[in-house]
């Protein structure tokens, strides 16, 4: 996002937070990656990207904001290598996941960094989703594929937006805790989510606003003519 854009949409934060409290600005992103790391026994991946799409945040401006809503998925049949089989698999692929607010999610706390940045607290954070397993080599067990993603992130997770930047970030979550056939302890992937090229899109608060500048804008036109 250019400076130009940032702040356009510096002044259209500002101006929804004028129009009330509870007003709230939905963006959307083109883009993001999710950096994993993973930990299983021995087995174990760090830095590896996974990339992101269909991302959308709703936030709420003011003096203590509020995430209120999100949803964030992975691209589709995604995998990694892990650095030694685990359960007899090492490649794993993550066929799609999604994060939503869990059940009783809340924001619980908030802070306004200034200059167009917000950080908020929330928790928890549910992943849904599907993955399959294989061995790279020979003698493995037999690939085992759509198993279910199901996991809450109870921890509470670190959300930040940054409107001059353009940018989203989630940072420190479980993308996926999956049960390995064979294994008495699952697979566990973590991550720190980055979504990239925020547009936001004006609630009804902000339209109606928008719509009275260009009504004041037509009348003082008017007026010189």
């Amino acid at each position: 996002m250019s400076i130009a854009r940032g702040w356009i949409a510096a002044l259209a934060l500002g101006l929804i937070a004028l129009a009330g409290p509870a007003t709230a600005a939905t963006y959307y992103f083109t883009g993001g990656q999710a950096f994993i790391t993973v930990q299983a026994g021995a087995s174990t991946l760090a830095g590896v990207p996974l990339s992101l799409n269909g991302i959308s945040a709703t936030f709420v401006e003011g003096v203590a904001p509020e995430l209120t809503s999100f949803n964030f998925t992975t691209t589709p049949n995604q995998g990694f290598t892990l650095s030694s089989a685990f359960g007899g698999y090492d490649q794993i692929v993550v066929n799609s996941a999604a994060l939503t607010p869990g059940v009783g999610y809340t924001n619980l706390s908030a802070t306004n960094n200034g200059g167009g940045n917000y950080s908020v607290t929330v928790g928890p954070v549910h992943v849904a989703g599907v993955y399959s397993a294989s061995y790279s080599g020979v003698g493995g067990p037999p690939p085992v594929s759509n198993i279910p993603i199901m996991y809450d992130n109870t921890t509470p997770l670190v959300a930040t937006i940054d409107v001059f930047a353009g940018t989203f970030e989630l940072l420190g979550v479980t993308l996926a805790v999956l049960p390995i056939p064979g294994e008495s302890v699952p697979l566990v992937v973590k991550a720190d989510l980055t979504f990239t090229g925020m547009t936001d899109v004006p609630e009804p608060g902000s339209l109606a606003l928008i719509g009275l500048g260009i009504a004041g804008l037509a009348a003082l036109r008017a007026r010189r003519i």
